[in-house]
Formats: C-alpha cells, structure tokens, sequence
C-alpha cells in the first residue's frame, strides 16, 4: 500500500511541477529583456521557479527524513546522542515543512487540481499524509526531551521517526 502512495506522490509532484513550469514559462515569455539588450545573468539575477522552488522545499524534507532515518537505529541501538538533534529537526519539519510547504501546497496546488476535477484522490491521500506527518512530528517533539533517559519515551520517539 505504501509503494501505491509513494508513486502517487511522485505523480502529483510531477503534475504540479508541469502545471508550474507551464505557468512560470508563460510569464517568462512577457519578462523577456528588450532586443538587442544583453545582459551577464548572475545566480543573484535570475529568478527561482515556481517548480525549482518546489524542488528544493522537497529537498530540505528529504535531509530531514534522513536525519531521522540514520538517528533512529543509532538510538535503537543505544548510542548516546543528544535528543537537541531531533528536536531540531522535528522544529524544522513543523516550522518550514509543515507550516509552510504543506500549507502552501494545500491552499495553492491542491484546490486547482480538485476544480479542475483532476487526481482528486490523490490530492486527499496527500492531505491525509500531511495530517499523519504533523501528528508524527508532534509525537517526535514531545519525546525527544526526555528520550535520553527513558526507554519508553525513546522507543516512541523512534517509532515516529
């Protein structure tokens, strides 16, 4: 089942990033410079995409869940590592991740592709995912602290994780 969300999920990203290139080309055609004007484009210049954007938000998701996916088993394992490392990245989660990218995916992208009548159950997996990963990263702040000296609270931290 999870291999089923899994690839759903990297359809709709891919849908949302065609939607937003087509988007961002359009608007690139109108900002053209004038003919004959040339410039040196520096990477300070050039503006980010909407779907380069998108790819770099997924990107600092993916070095959180490898934080976690490394941490886990070292815990597990009963190394010593101070929980300020996952309550970092479990901040960063909810603050960047959460509240922003998700939110931002949820009141820009998904209501387009629910009016358009488009991966309409997709887009509800992908909200039912946000709201077991919040949940997950709630469990994962409130254990941390107290992970280092209790088996229970680090066996529930690494659960969430």
């Amino acid at each position: 089942m999870a291999s089923i969300f899994h690839s759903r999920r990297h359809l709709l990203v891919g849908a949302a990033g065609s939607l937003l290139l087509s988007a961002s080309a359009l608007a690139d055609s109108h900002r053209q410079a004038a003919p004959g004007k040339t410039t040196k484009k520096t990477a300070e210049s050039v503006p980010v995409t909407p779907t380069e954007d998108l790819m770099r938000e997924h990107g600092v998701l993916q070095r959180i869940l490898l934080i976690y996916e490394a941490g886990a088993p070292r815990i597990g394992g009963g190394e010593d590592i101070d929980p300020v490392v996952f309550t970092q990245a479990a901040e960063t989660m909810r603050d960047f991740i959460h509240d922003y990218h998700e939110k931002s995916e949820e009141e820009l992208v998904f209501p387009r592709f629910k009016k358009a009548g488009r991966m309409v159950e997709l887009v509800e997996v992908l909200q039912v995912q946000h709201t077991a990963g919040r949940k997950l990263t709630d469990r994962i702040l409130q254990t941390a602290e107290t992970s280092r000296g209790n088996k229970e609270q680090r066996t529930a931290m690494i659960d969430a994780m």
